[in-house]
């Protein structure tokens, strides 16, 4: 790599349902920002209660939507992203008796 070239960063991503659960409640997603940043998350819906595959997956649009229209730096971003999500999966828990209890697990990392 030359001066002044940026390194490239490949990513790939698989999952799997495991050996003790029926429906895999994983999502992930990769986003760039307008400065060219990328945020990687994963999360995973919690020990297999109702909702975990559509709470993990609320969770994963939001964080891409919120770090692609934030103009905050790094950790504020994540702060705002996290608490935007748990705030959408909370309403939709609320919305619909179905997703009562549904909760979320997540990592994300920003470079």
């Amino acid at each position: 790599m030359s001066a002044g070239e940026g390194a490239r960063i490949q990513s790939a991503a698989q999952s799997d349902v495991g050996r003790s659960r029926t429906e895999n409640q994983d999502a992930f997603g990769e986003f760039t920002g307008a400065a060219g940043e990328r945020l990687f998350i994963v999360a995973d819906g919690m020990g297999g209660h109702r909702g975990g595959a559509t709470a993990s997956r609320l969770c994963v649009e939001t964080m891409g939507r919120e770090f692609g229209a934030s103009l905050l730096a790094g950790t504020e971003r994540l702060q705002r992203g996290f608490e935007r999500a748990n705030a959408r999966v909370h309403r939709a828990a609320v919305a619909d008796p179905e997703l009562s209890g549904m909760g979320t697990t997540a990592v994300a990392l920003v470079l």
